[in-house]
C-alpha cells in the first residue's frame, strides 16, 4: 500500500506526463533542453527528465520526496499569469483561512520563538540562504524568489530599541500565487523555508 507522499508523488507523475513539455516549460518559466527541464527550488536547481510516464527528479544530492512533489506541483499548476505585485498574506487566500493556525504554528511560531532573543540573527539567517534585504523607514523587507514566478516576503518592523521585532513578522506572497502553487504547497514551501532559516540561524549563532 502507498504512504500518502507516494501517492500524491505518482499522481503528480501521471498529470506530468500528460502535458506539453514546451508548454510546461514556458508557463513555469523553466528551461528546457530536449526532454530535461531545469528549475531552481530555494536556491537549488534540480533536474527534471521524461521519458514516457517515467519521470526522474534529481540535484546534486538525492532530493526528498516533498520537494518532488513540490515542483512537480508548481509544473503542472503554472499558467503562465503574470505577476500582480500585491501582496497578500496566507490567510488572505481565497480558501485558506481554515489551514492558517496550522500554518502559523510550523512557520511562523517557529521562527519567533527561535529568534525573538536575538532578532537580529534572523536577518542574517533569512539573507544566508538567499533572501534580500532592504529597509524603509522602521520596516525591513526580505524577498527570495522561491521559485520560477513565487516570490515570497517577509516583513517585519523596527522594535523602540532599534532592533527587529520578530513578534511583528509577516510572510506576504503576490496575490496571484494560486495560478503557481496550489494552497497546500503554499503552506509547505512556507515551512520548508522557516526550517532553512532555523537552521541557518543556529549557523549564525555558531560563528559569532
Amino acid at each position: 500500500m502507498q504512504n500518502p507522499y507516494e501517492a500524491s508523488y505518482n499522481l503528480a507523475c501521471e498529470k506530468m506526463a500528460q502535458l506539453d513539455l514546451d508548454d510546461v516549460a514556458f508557463n513555469g518559466s523553466a528551461r528546457l533542453d530536449s526532454d530535461v527541464l531545469s528549475i531552481e527550488l530555494l536556491g537549488e536547481t534540480f533536474i527534471i527528465k521524461e521519458r514516457g510516464k517515467n519521470i526522474t527528479i534529481s540535484s546534486g544530492r538525492e532530493p526528498r520526496i516533498s520537494e518532488k512533489i513540490l515542483l512537480l506541483h508548481y509544473l503542472v499548476t503554472a499558467d503562465g499569469a503574470p505577476l500582480t505585485s500585491q501582496e497578500v498574506t496566507l490567510e488572505n487566500i481565497p480558501g485558506a483561512a481554515f489551514y492558517y493556525p496550522t500554518y502559523k504554528a510550523r512557520s511562523i511560531d517557529l521562527i519567533i520563538r527561535r529568534f525573538t532573543a536575538a532578532p537580529s540573527d534572523f536577518i542574517k539567517a533569512v539573507q544566508k540562504i538567499g533572501f534580500n534585504p532592504a529597509k524603509e523607514g522602521r520596516q525591513y523587507r526580505l524577498k527570495s524568489l522561491v521559485l520560477p514566478n513565487v516570490p515570497i516576503f517577509f516583513v517585519l518592523w523596527e522594535s523602540d530599541s532599534g532592533h527587529p521585532a520578530i513578534e511583528t513578522i509577516k510572510v506576504l506572497y503576490d496575490t496571484g500565487i494560486t495560478h503557481y502553487l496550489p494552497l497546500e504547497d503554499i503552506i509547505i514551501i512556507t515551512e520548508m523555508i522557516a526550517h532553512r532559516i532555523i537552521k541557518s540561524g543556529a549557523e549564525v549563532s555558531y560563528l559569532k
